[in-house]
């Protein structure tokens, strides 16, 4: 069978052949610690689609290639090299380790790679313990790691750099030799890998690999979501050692395409198409349900398969999200994960390099609520395209947090469920879930009550199924409930909004901080990963809850108190009635357009102590009466329109000549039609009596 690094190395060879981009590094000089030359070909990488949002994508590896030279004499010094990543138009965001080191590994040989056969792959993974500064010294751990421990194990020959075949069964040697590395933040846009060991393959038809994995960038400085083309993300790579190691030629390489990856919109309870309504419409006067009632549905859309992702690679139920190993394979494809390459790294104060706090979270940023709103979300996904239960039901929904789990091995379902905050991170094996027992019923779903505050609230919601080979989308349901009571201006008129977006991002109005953007955009030791840029909301159109004054608006069409001639008007208030409408009480404004100069607003005089037009409310039940002349106070002809601010108002109008002796005649006054808050439209009125 044809050794894996035998076809990667003809590859190589090949690339070089059709122009793919590569590097060519001379290490020390011929007579030297080594003999010949070692020629290093920077393999093609991977190019991960990354998300135009994201300020911690993970990029795609780096992977040079190294053939030929000579083995290393007895007692020579192994030849130590500093290899340095520059990402030129992004910063490095990699996480930073406690002891100085970062989450950045660059791995000789592919340790623990059981795929690719090849003598390094049978070894341990075995993290370098010292992290060497930014000046090129050697690092500690390669004299000890290399040449001592070849020669403790009585070993007098040449020295042909461990991991090769007949090295590999030698008790204590290779198993013990380092060959993990972690990088150094040098700068915004530099990761630098000091004291690296550069060692001869030597042996025909074998090449060295240095892979350099778990590089992290801010990719939404290169525009943000809306991207017209495709962004590219380049590397270059440059190398320096304790011994003269030549030069590196064509060192630029792509890792990743930059673009969009999340969509939204706000749709109907009934999950009708988005557009369909601006706003959710309800009356101040109308109790919204003593339970939440069904408000509109959130639809959260990923623009490419693997936009929305899982913490890291579960064991068993594809839900899970345990911060145990489970991508501890160099080169494989985690794209469906929020986590890179998981090494455990000793002394650097976290567990695991490479594991992320939580997989992709999506937020809810609820803003201008009307105080009086309650604020309800459901705490995970319902089916997608499918209407909301009508109202919930009173009790707890602690059994209702379903977390749609799917067996490994089956197709993902895209599956996300409510957590405590943006930051809260995941611990072994469970999400930072809210407290179940404070959910209420709607359907199979629990239902969760967002707390807000001055008018602001937040839900977020983590991904724990998704489908990395196709785009999923994830609808969440919205209810609202309110008491009404009109005559304390509760809830007040206004309209709230909701942003979506990716979760965490940088500190919103409002709500407690999570980090700035300077801060968020750089790399941390403190910071979650993933996190996002604030772009602002993803739905064209916002508002999803509008708060209006219960009026009716009448139109009188003809009036006057000329020539003779009164007019008496009445305005009744029939919110009291016999099919459970709910009591009002509202003033009235009456608007005159006529003989007088321009329009006149009547606020007095009164004819009846505790009910005028534009003075003291009328209240349910009751009727305002009142002639022309007693309400304008003057002569006057021409049209009226009366404005009540209560739902179900209705004008009499009568005229008459001095005690109808010769002309009377009465009409109805006419209601603009528009449902509880009454407005002309853009074409004919609908009216009524």
């Amino acid at each position: 069978m044809v050794s894996f690094r035998r076809i990667i190395l003809a590859m190589a060879v090949l690339a070089l052949c059709v122009g793919v981009a590569s590097a060519q590094v001379q290490v020390g000089t011929p007579g030297a610690s080594i003999g010949g030359q070692v020629q290093c070909t920077v393999l093609p990488s991977s190019t991960p689609a990354l998300r135009a949002e994201g300020m911690t994508e993970l990029l795609g590896d780096i992977v040079l290639s190294c053939t030929g030279g000579s083995p290393l004499v007895a007692g020579a010094a192994v030849n130590t090299a500093n290899i340095v990543v520059t990402l030129g138009q992004v910063p490095v965001t990699s996480r930073i380790l406690g002891n100085g080191g970062s989450e950045a590994l660059l791995l000789i040989d592919d340790p623990g790679n059981p795929v690719d056969q090849g003598p390094g792959t049978l070894l341990p993974q075995v993290p370098c313990s010292n992290v060497v500064g930014s000046t090129a010294t050697v690092n500690a751990c390669t004299a000890l790691g290399f040449q001592a421990a070849y020669q403790a194990a009585g070993n007098t020959g040449a020295y042909e750099a461990c991991p090769v075949a007949s090295y590999v069964t030698a008790t204590g040697v290779c198993s013990s030799i380092p060959n993990v590395f972690q990088g150094v933040i040098a700068n915004t846009y530099q990761v630098v890998f000091n004291g690296v060991p550069i060692l001869a393959p030597a042996t025909s038809g074998y090449a060295r690999y240095f892979r350099i994995t778990n590089l992290r960038a801010n990719v939404s400085t290169l525009g943000g979501p809306g991207l017209a083309t495709l962004a590219t993300v380049n590397a270059f790579i440059s190398i320096s050692g304790t011994n003269p190691i030549g030069f590196l030629s064509s060192p630029s390489v792509q890792l990743g395409q930059v673009q969009t990856g999340l969509t939204g919109s706000i749709r109907t309870a009934a999950n009708g198409s988005p557009g369909t309504i601006p706003s959710l419409q309800y009356l101040q006067c109308v109790t919204q349900g003593s339970t939440p009632q069904a408000g509109a549905v959130l639809r959260y859309q990923e623009l490419f398969a693997t936009a929305f992702k899982v913490r890291n690679t579960p064991t068993g139920v594809a839900n899970t999200t345990g911060s145990s190993i489970t991508q501890p394979i160099p080169g494989q494809p985690y794209a469906g994960t929020e986590s890179g390459l998981e090494v455990s790294i000793p002394g650097s104060g976290i567990t695991t390099a490479g594991l992320a706090d939580f997989g992709t979270r999506l937020r809810a940023v609820f803003n201008n609520i009307p105080a009086g709103v309650s604020v309800w979300v459901t705490v995970s996904n319902v089916t997608t395209g499918t209407a909301l239960s009508s109202a919930a039901t009173v009790g707890t929904g602690s059994s209702l947090f379903s977390f749609g789990g799917v067996l490994a091995g089956t197709t993902p379902v895209g599956t996300a469920v409510l957590v405590a905050s943006e930051t809260s991170p995941d611990f072994n094996g469970g999400l930072a879930l809210i407290n179940p027992s404070t959910f209420l019923n709607s359907g199979t779903l629990g239902l969760y009550n967002v707390p807000v505050t001055n008018g602001v609230g937040e839900a977020v919601w983590e991904v724990v199924n998704e489908n990395p080979i196709a785009n999923d989308t994830l609808d969440f349901g919205v209810y609202f409930s309110y008491v009404a009571n009109q005559s304390t201006n509760t809830p007040p008129v206004g309209t709230g909004t909701v942003d979506m977006s990716y979760a965490p991002a940088p500190t919103t109005t409002g709500l407690p901080p999570t980090f700035t953007a300077s801060a968020g955009g750089v790399a941390s030791s403190t910071l979650p990963i993933p996190r996002f840029a604030d772009f602002g909301s993803v739905p064209s159109s916002n508002k999803i809850i509008t708060i209006s004054l219960c009026q009716t608006t009448i139109l009188l069409p003809f009036i006057t108190n000329e020539n003779g001639l009164e007019t008496g008007i009445s305005v009744a208030n029939t919110t009291t009635d016999t099919f459970g409408t709910t009591p009002q009480a509202g003033t009235c404004a009456m608007t005159f357009y006529g003989d007088s100069a321009g329009p006149t607003t009547a606020t007095a005089p009164c004819t009846a102590a505790g009910s005028c037009l534009g003075g003291a409310s009328i209240a349910s039940g009751k009727v305002f009466a009142a002639t022309l002349t007693s309400i304008l106070g003057s002569s006057f002809q021409g049209y009226a329109i009366i404005t009540c601010n209560f739902q179900y108002a209705h004008a009499f109008t009568f005229i008459s000549d001095t005690h109808a002796t010769q002309i009377a005649m009465g009409y109805l006054g006419l209601v603009f039609d528009g449902g509880g808050n009454i407005v002309r439209g853009g074409s004919a009125e609908a009216m009524a009596n």
